[in-house]
């Protein structure tokens, strides 16, 4: 079970790893007939190699413009001993990933200077309370 979870945290860092890629490569495209056959040649290799190797057990990618889904396709085995494909619709678990992403959405507040790291949580989500009082002095950088 050990190893599965591994696994599956991988697969999903692969995820987001070439989702990140993609979006930073996007705006090179724009003078190509088919922007997106790069980026689709591009996560299908790379997912195939990440399973092929043993790597990833499974996973799933999607390309969108402008709210647009224009691409998505899943790769692997949702479950192997149902003989189950992963497809666009499957859902993975997310695990810990998200935490990269909200720590993200925090660090660029404190950029724009919207956020304080060693301001109290409370100074922006003033509905936040705990019984013990000493949530009132727990700062955004002790969250993150």
């Amino acid at each position: 079970m050990g190893k599965f979870n591994t696994i599956h945290r991988f697969s999903i860092i692969l995820f987001v790893m070439i989702s990140i890629v993609l979006l930073v490569i996007g705006p090179a495209w724009a003078g190509e007939q088919d922007p997106y056959q790069s980026a689709i040649i591009t996560a299908r290799t790379e997912v195939w190699r990440s399973i092929n190797s043993g790597i990833s057990g499974s996973a799933t990618v999607a390309i969108m413009d402008d709210s647009q889904l224009v691409y998505a396709e899943g790769f692997g085995m949702a479950d192997r001993a149902e003989s189950i494909p992963v497809d666009a619709e499957t859902i993975f678990n997310i695990g810990s990933i998200s935490k990269l992403f909200c720590a993200t959405a925090v660090m660029l507040l404190v950029d724009d200077g919207l956020v304080e790291l060693d301001n109290p949580v409370i100074q922006y989500i003033p509905e936040f309370t705990m019984v013990d009082d000493r949530y009132r002095n727990i700062t955004v950088r002790m969250l993150l």
